[in-house]
């Protein structure tokens, strides 16, 4: 009994676990904000979160590191006047001097639209990148997918005439790509790949996360906007990219569960009735 007493004493008198240690936020995302169309504004996401959810609020929970409420102005009415709208969210933010500016999908209406000339599409997609370039912090900014699958989805949000033509596409994203490779402070979000690879239901792997046959998982029934699952999985991968591409963001600054942030951001279960008829 004595020495199982000096033993619980020993115990007591142990000094506790230390708390994991948290990062240090760099000043890359002290004060982060979003600007873009339906998906960075959270389309159809209320539905499974059970409250209104957008991607500001996806990243924010992905990060262990604290950061400043992210200043939003992301619109799902993006595709109705993208030049006029777009360069009004820029004047909306531009002025809160963000310390990194996530564009995912705002180029998107710059380049899907009305079925227009090879070279208008590269004028309009100009007009975008010129908006972008008048922000001097970091931009993460995503890469044009072909969403020619919403033409004939379930329900319908894209039509044909919307859709550029392949050749197109690929013309706009090598213009994105060589336009971010004179810009330091750029980094290109692969989302065309990424949308392609989910879309065709291959696996795919990003930091210890799997998704195979996930189609539908992924993508709401409109085959255009993602599902909170596949919103996850952008956010992913554009934490990813941005890891990637600059020294003071580190892997430690990221939980990188997918299935945890899943667990975090829907409703939790409401309890099991009490036992009675």
């Amino acid at each position: 009994m004595h020495a199982l007493a000096s033993l619980l004493l020993l115990l007591a008198q142990a000094p506790a676990a230390p708390a994991p240690q948290v990062p240090a936020t760099p000043a890359v995302l002290a004060h982060p904000a979003v600007i873009g169309a339906s998906m960075s504004a959270g389309f159809g996401l209320q539905r499974e979160a059970g409250r209104p959810l957008d991607l500001a609020a996806v990243i924010e929970e992905l990060l262990v590191v604290k950061t400043e409420q992210p200043v939003d102005k992301a619109s799902q009415w993006l595709f109705t006047n993208p030049e006029k709208l777009a360069e009004e969210q820029v004047e909306q933010v531009a002025g809160q001097e963000p310390s990194v500016l996530f564009a995912l999908d705002f180029l998107f209406w710059f380049a899907y639209g009305a079925r227009t000339s090879e070279e208008r599409h590269l004028e309009r997609f100009e007009q975008g990148l010129a908006l972008l370039d008048r922000f001097p912090c970091p931009i993460v900014v995503g890469d044009l997918p072909d969403m020619s699958l919403a033409v004939d989805a379930p329900v319908k949000m894209l039509s044909a005439e919307q859709v550029p033509e392949p050749a197109v596409l690929e013309r706009l994203n090598a213009r994105l790509r060589a336009w971010a490779a004179e810009r330091p402070r750029v980094c290109v979000v692969p989302l065309a790949d990424f949308v392609r690879r989910m879309v065709k239901g291959e696996r795919l792997e990003l930091r210890g996360n799997v998704w195979e046959q996930a189609t539908d998982r992924v993508l709401q029934a409109d085959h255009l906007h993602p599902r909170l699952e596949g919103t996850v999985g952008v956010a992913l991968l554009t934490l990813d990219a941005l890891d990637r591409a600059r020294e003071d963001v580190t892997p430690e600054m990221v939980r990188w569960s997918a299935a945890d942030a899943l667990k975090a951001l829907r409703p939790a279960p409401e309890p099991a009735p009490a036992g009675g008829r």
